[in-house]
């Protein structure tokens, strides 16, 4: 025993002693609890949400009907060898105390369906749309769409979800289709759902219930109201009239499901909502058209419009005289009308910015100065009204064209005639030409292509032809160069004198006692070759030589002033 304590101490309480350690058996949990299955189809149960508080389970033990099946957390039991009913599923989980728990789930095999599908195909309500009091009549089309025999099929016809009337189809063999029919006494206006319905209470076992209804609306409608529009509607004789009616419900809605009846000039007659006239061969003048509308039951109500036909309007038109220009080229567009219009004004708006006023000129020239394509639109106005318009398009391209010029000869002397060609590659039927001859001489424009023309100086030219294309488009050629050379007319005939005179002196000297003479030119030249640069000086002079038996003598002739004009 412990000593007692000392005076005036108290001994602390005594801690109660700790309660001996129980053991807890393991939970057992079957998932699911309740399963349904078809023959032949696999069941799966699953034992896994089992718990042990206090160790953890290390077997788990099924049955099925108190059968040992198999060991495992969850099993697949395969319903084939399973006779239809119900059948317990029981499950025994120990733990690693040796403790066990229990748990069992309810596995329901079925019975074997027939393969039943009946469909209801079709619904029918007639009238779609009828006044307040009127008889409906309400048709379903049901068929069997199965392999086995079906009997008895009930057909449930509601409105707005209100039973109407149920009535059975006997009988039904595969592929069969058989009628329904209710009848609908219908009462306030509005829009009403009719619905048809199969099997409600799925007592046939269908194995297709995605086929087993079907609706349709009803309107049940108090007086439609019905107008016309455009009213009154004015067109031009020729052209298209149209009338187009509408029909509506005080409240707004549409009303469908009617008759209509046009009458028109001309013995025209129409049978929908819209109303097309032509009007080529109504004469100018005021008419009315007459609309009758009706539904199943008969007339609703009459209503009346008016056209008015004014005189023909003119068809315009627009031509262009070459569609596919070149850049330059002046187009000619002509406007008009048919029939032939008098008083008639016109505006051509070209597509490229530029435009005419007002003109009864029904003509007119134009150019464009960039390659594309252009839409040409022409507007025709008579007094003041715009009567039509209408366009072309014109596609403008740009050709490279070249000038080719050629001088003959190219080397000639001051005062002979040069002739110059030009020519335009590739060929154009409307060319002028003008000639740069470099000299501050030109000529006038003019189409021929060739001309001549002497230059009075010696000297080197550079001659350029213009080419002007369809009276707008210039192309100038590459330049030429044209060398002038000098006039040796006045030194070829100081040649001949001296050459006349030389030979007059030697007939002289065969009668005369006097030495023969021998006469020479200087420089020693071929005269049919003698040629003086433009730029260089010739010596003129004439020598002549006197050769007598005892010698020779010489005399100088020197010729006062140039021989050559420069």
């Amino acid at each position: 025993m412990p000593p007692p304590p000392p005076l005036g101490q108290t001994l602390p309480p005594r801690r109660p002693p700790e309660p001996p350690k129980l053991t807890q058996a393991p939970t057992a949990k079957v998932m699911p609890e309740y399963l349904e299955a078809n023959p032949g189809e696999a069941a799966f149960f699953d034992g896994r949400q089992s718990r042990d508080p206090d160790g953890r389970i290390v077997s788990w033990s099924w049955r099925v009907d108190g059968e040992p099946l198999s060991r495992g957390q969850a099993i697949d039991i395969n319903t084939l060898h399973l006779a239809p009913g119900n059948h317990r599923i029981s499950l025994e989980v120990t733990d690693d105390q040796g403790l066990t728990g229990a748990a069992s789930g309810l596995l329901i095999v079925k019975q074997p369906t027939k393969d039943v599908d009946v469909a209801l195909v079709e619904l029918q309500v007639m009238p779609a749309q009828t006044p307040p009091n009127r008889e409906v009549q309400i048709t379903a089309v049901v068929a069997n769409k199965g392999k086995d025999l079906v009997q008895n099929v009930k057909v449930r016809f509601e409105v707005g979800r209100t039973l109407l009337s149920e009535t059975l189809v006997p009988s039904l063999s595969p592929g069969e289709k058989s009628e329904a029919k209710a009848k609908w006494l219908a009462s306030s206006p509005g829009e009403h759902t009719v619905a048809a319905k199969l099997d409600p209470d799925n007592r046939l076992g269908d194995i297709n219930k995605t086929n087993n209804s079907r609706t349709r609306a009803v309107i049940v409608s108090s007086q439609a109201v019905i107008t016309i529009g455009p009213n009154p509607l004015q067109v031009n004789q020729g052209e298209k009239a149209e009338f187009v009616s509408h029909a509506s419900f005080p409240d707004g809605r549409s009303a469908p499901g009617l008759k209509y009846m046009w009458r028109g000039p001309g013995a025209q007659i129409g049978h929908s909502s819209s109303f097309q006239l032509d009007t080529s061969d109504i004469p100018p003048g005021r008419y009315q058209i007459n609309l009758e509308v009706s539904d199943s039951q008969g007339p609703i109500t009459t209503k009346s419009a008016t056209l008015v036909v004014a005189e023909r309007r003119p068809e315009v038109w627009v031509t262009a005289e070459n569609q596919d220009p070149e850049t330059g080229e002046i187009v000619k567009f002509t406007a008009g009308t048919k029939p032939n219009f008098s008083n008639m004004e016109y505006k051509f708006v070209f597509g490229d910015g530029r435009e005419t006023d007002w003109s009864a000129t029904p003509e007119i020239g134009h150019s464009y100065e960039k390659s594309e394509s252009y839409t040409v639109q022409l507007i025709a106005r008579r007094a003041g009204v715009v009567a039509g318009q209408t366009s072309i398009v014109v596609r403008v391209k740009e050709i490279a064209y070249t000038v080719i010029l050629r001088s003959d000869p190219e080397n000639v002397r001051a005062g002979d005639a040069v002739t110059f060609s030009a020519r335009v590659e590739p060929p154009v039927d409307d060319v002028e030409y003008r000639f740069h001859f470099g000299d501050g001489e030109e000529t006038a424009w003019t189409r021929a292509a060739t001309t001549t023309h002497a230059f009075s100086r010696r000297g080197t030219y550079t001659v350029m032809t213009t080419a002007r294309i369809r009276g707008t488009r210039l192309v100038q050629s590459q330049p030429t160069n044209v060398r002038i050379e000098r006039n040796l007319s006045w030194l070829w005939l100081g040649i001949g004198v001296a050459v006349i005179a030389a030979i007059g002196y030697a007939m002289w000297g065969q009668y005369s006692s006097t030495p023969p003479v021998g006469f020479s030119i200087v420089p020693r030249v071929d005269l049919a070759s003698l040629t003086v640069a433009t730029s260089g000086e010739m010596d003129s002079r004439c020598e002549i030589s006197v050769r007598a038996a005892r010698g020779e003598y010489q005399c100088r002739i020197e010729v006062d002033g140039a021989l050559v004009d420069r």
